[in-house]
């Protein structure tokens, strides 16, 4: 019975199995590019994400100014007073972890922050002799990986 059941309908069973190959062949291929778009597009918005806080630092820079009060404040735990700190997470619209390293003075702009999210970091530094900001964005998981090595 099931023998003429296959003789039967070998067309059509020969059919179905060349699309079940053609789709685990289409999902093994799809699911890395699909993994690297995402990764993609998540770095994309912590990097502007950084370019906004980067922006917030100085706009509060210039209004600090006027108080007689500096953004930068070594020593505390994020390089910034809590009030600071939460004022240019308001301004930015961020939700992550925010670490001023240095203040450069000469050109009155942050020198160096890290911003740090569940999965990723982003890190912002000046060059005081191109006069150019550069930005680096890690995945943590790399980062991780890569200390165990």
């Amino acid at each position: 019975m099931l023998k003429e059941f296959y003789i039967q309908n070998r067309n059509c069973i020969r059919l179905v199995l060349h699309i079940l190959l053609i789709l685990i062949i289409l999902i093994i291929v799809l699911s890395p590019v699909a993994w690297f778009y995402d990764n993609h597009v998540k770095a994309k918005s912590i990097l502007m994400d950084a370019k906004n806080i980067q922006l917030s630092m100085r706009l509060l820079n210039i209004q600090y100014y006027g108080d007689d009060r500096n953004i930068y404040e070594p020593g505390t735990e994020n390089g910034m007073a809590k009030d600071t700190l939460e004022e240019i997470k308001h301004l930015s619209d961020t939700q992550g972890d925010i670490i001023l390293v240095y203040w450069n003075w000469e050109d009155n702009l942050p020198g160096k922050f890290y911003y740090e999210t569940d999965d990723f970091l982003a890190i912002y530094e000046y060059d005081a002799i191109r006069r150019e900001p550069t930005w680096e964005v890690f995945r943590l998981n790399e980062i991780i990986g890569f200390q165990t090595d």
